[in-house]
């Protein structure tokens, strides 16, 4: 199995989203062959084909979702925590307001999740 394959199964079977460290420590663990490097450029190639989205989030590391369509996240500023969200009717209203230049959007909503509101009292 080719490596780009071999990768987007490690997501797929992941229960959250990984970074491309993640992704590299689970592939070195599994006697997965593959450089940092390597997994970088398959990571890069599955989200630029829209097999994979990639999330970024300023002053953090990309993390990589098996979910390629759009839709938002929550993100713990205490644990760094990512979370699908939800919010219902959020494209339509886009498009609405912007029209037919709409293309895309991310929506990264930061919090502090329960876990560390319980750790931190």
């Amino acid at each position: 199995m080719k490596l780009d394959e071999q990768i987007l199964e490690i997501l797929n079977g992941s229960k959250g989203h990984m970074t491309a460290e993640d992704v590299y420590l689970y592939c070195a663990n599994n006697k997965i062959k593959g450089s940092m490097a390597s997994v970088y450029r398959v990571l890069s190639k599955l989200s630029d084909n829209g097999v994979i989205r990639k999330v970024s989030i300023p002053g953090h590391p990309d993390i990589f979702d098996k979910t390629p369509y759009e839709h938002e996240h929550l993100f713990c500023v205490k644990c760094g925590k990512v979370k699908d969200l939800k919010i219902d009717g959020l494209k339509e209203s886009i498009l609405k307001k912007v029209g037919n230049s709409f293309q895309s959007y991310d929506l990264c909503v930061k919090y502090v999740c329960e876990d560390c509101l319980k750790n931190s009292n």
